[in-house]
């Protein structure tokens, strides 16, 4: 049994539905750039590389 959703034209012809539709892409893009603020908040306090520079540890 398969379901089928509105129409394309409900886009179109139904103001409440374009509205709804609107809001879900609204909060899918502020998920994605709340996950990209966090993860650049997160590479911002990574160490350089020159933290890094130190004694070559022995077998390397």
């Amino acid at each position: 049994m398969t379901e089928q959703g509105p129409p394309a034209s409900a886009l179109q012809t139904d103001p409440d539905y374009r509205a709804a539709v609107i809001d879900l892409l609204a909060v899918l893009a502020y998920g994605e750039l709340t996950a990209f603020e966090r993860l650049a908040a997160d590479a911002a306090m990574a160490p350089s590389i020159d933290d890094k520079d130190g004694p070559v540890p022995p077998g390397l």
